[in-house]
């Protein structure tokens, strides 16, 4: 039996993995600033983030994150090699300099809407990233100052992106 053959990352998940504990009429009064203050709502935000290890996408996004680290191998493959390109990223050393390069590419990206994500992958991509980078800083130092930055840039994108996703789970305004 052949080699299987590797597929590109491709959107993991498109609805929240978790049924929102809100009511539409709840959910549509609360403003952001409660968001980060109701127990309720970090809570259900919490185990929205956990639920990206116990599924196995976080191994798709660190997949991801590794190929964005290794970007620029890419021009030396042809468009039929990726699968040799991601078997090289995934195989990479980590590198924090590398993963924070990787990281600001991700949320300039993001910023300019020139990634793909629908809104649940965007939450779970920065969120994702954000928290390994900084468990990556922890082990390493603590990190520099312009990774700090881009984690809670990162991490401040995903709960923005979380907040747009129950809106549009729950049918409500944009």
């Amino acid at each position: 039996m052949g080699k299987r053959k590797r597929q590109r990352p491709r959107a993991v998940i498109d609805r929240l993995p978790i049924r929102p504990p809100f009511a539409k009429e709840e959910w549509g009064k609360m403003r952001l600033s409660q968001v980060l203050d109701e127990p309720k709502c970090l809570d259900y935000f919490e185990r929205c983030r956990k639920e990206i290890g116990r599924s196995g996408r976080g191994e798709v996004y660190a997949s991801r994150l590794a190929a964005i680290a290794h970007i620029g191998r890419l021009v030396e493959f042809s468009p039929r090699s990726y699968d040799k390109f991601q078997e090289e990223a995934d195989a990479q050393p980590i590198s924090l300099p590398k993963l924070e390069m990787a990281l600001d590419i991700i949320l300039e990206a993001v910023a300019k809407k020139r990634i793909v994500l629908n809104l649940v992958e965007q939450f779970e991509f920065l969120s994702f990233a954000g928290e390994f980078l900084n468990y990556l800083a922890d082990q390493h130092g603590g990190g520099t100052d312009s990774l700090r930055a881009l984690t809670s840039q990162a991490l401040a994108g995903a709960l923005a992106s979380f907040v747009a996703a129950v809106n549009e789970e729950l049918g409500c305004g944009p």
